[in-house]
């Protein structure tokens, strides 16, 4: 196996202290400490010199758990010892000159990224259809044959929070893949809004496409955890409607290169970012207060496709025309339907006469952190 070099692990160090960053903030657990002095640098295994990854001066994030805390001179001081980690350096982390225009837009596997019916994995209508009809079928059959899980709490906890952090990862990536494919290959914001006739579902804003669309996939993950932790009352008709049309839709944006699949990409990956740290918080044992907010911005971000979707006829019925616009039949039907069902949901969860509803954001996970498990 080929061990990964310093330039991906540079890259990854550096997604993941973002990403620590962004979950601090959203928390308010963030407290950050001014550099005062620096250790030498060192030399590695293979004799090269280590530069200290911050200087003198640096903000940067303390360690919740590390470090040594003294008081010098009645100031309180924290020893950060060994590789800094936990002590990130914003500075550094936005000096540090990462290509993420290469690694998120240009490297060949994302470039040369070709949506071809048949043999791309998950693009033929077989897979498609016999993909929902497993979850359907599971969805159905698991609860009647699962009366008393084994599995305990505290491991379904811990499968849970794995699987919120995973898809919070990826959906962060997903929604900054796609944002930065879009600023690096649209011409113009004409193009943003309308693609062009018959455009191929091939390069990099058709690569994150298929990441969202399998990310789909493996958000039925969600169903599975709800029925382990026998709290079918959780598996409502939004939530498996919700898991298996998105599928769908995720589907007709490759097969026929729709016009505006990255404002919804972007937004929702976006959304799923905040959604995703909310229940990672649960599983976690934190209580964040913005619970409902996030289904605020669930619902806000079906009246703005709509919007935007106006737009988009516009240019398409006054121009040549709008590359796989009439797959948005499906869309304005499936987002219609959406729309109903979160309102309702929001007014039931958060109305005057629904104390008793506890439920949260998404149908798929409940907006309280439970006993057992969140997910």
């Amino acid at each position: 196996m080929k061990s990964l070099n310093s330039e991906k692990l540079m890259y990854l160090r550096d997604i993941l202290g973002l990403l620590e960053l962004i979950y601090f903030f959203m928390f308010d657990l963030a407290e950050f400490g001014k550099v005062i002095v620096v250790g030498l640098d060192i030399h590695g295994k293979d004799g090269k010199l280590i530069p200290v990854a911050v200087n003198e001066g640096d903000t940067v994030l303390l360690p919740e758990y590390g470090g040594t805390e003294v008081k010098l001179d009645n100031k309180e001081v924290v020893f950060c010892c060994g590789v800094v980690w936990w002590c990130w350096s914003f500075t550094k982390m936005l000096s540090s000159g990462l290509d993420l225009e290469y690694w998120l837009v240009n490297h060949p596997t994302i470039r040369n990224f070709s949506w071809t019916p048949g043999k791309t994995l998950g693009s033929s209508p077989h897979f498609l259809f016999f993909t929902i009809l497993s979850y359907l079928f599971s969805t159905f059959i698991l609860p009647q044959r699962i009366i008393s899980p084994s599995i305990s709490p505290q491991f379904l906890k811990t499968i849970s929070a794995l699987h919120n952090i995973s898809l919070l990862l990826l959906s962060f990536i997903m929604a900054l893949g796609c944002l930065l494919s879009t600023l690096y290959q649209a011409p113009h914001l004409h193009w943003i809004i309308c693609f062009p006739p018959h455009t191929k579902p091939t390069g990099p804003l058709f690569f994150w496409a298929y990441i969202f669309y399998l990310s789909k996939i493996l958000e039925f993950v969600d169903t599975l955890l709800i029925i382990l932790s026998n709290s079918i009352q959780r598996l409502t008709f939004l939530h498996v409607y919700h898991h298996s049309t998105v599928v769908i839709m995720c589907y007709i944006w490759l097969q026929t290169s729709q016009t505006l699949f990255p404002a919804v990409l972007f937004t929702n990956a976006s959304v799923h970012v905040l959604m995703y740290a909310y229940y990672l918080s649960c599983a976690l044992g934190v209580r964040p207060r913005w619970k409902k907010i996030v289904t605020n911005v669930q619902i806000l971000q079906f009246y703005s496709s709509f919007v935007v979707l106006g737009v988009m006829l516009y240019y398409h019925f006054t121009g040549s025309g709008c590359s796989g616009v009439w797959g948005w039949t499906f869309n304005v039907v499936f987002y219609a339907s959406l729309l109903v069902l979160f309102v309702d949901f929001h007014k039931k969860s958060y109305g005057a006469s629904s104390s008793k509803n506890k439920l949260g954001v998404k149908p798929s996970k409940p907006l309280f952190c439970s006993n057992h498990t969140q997910n």
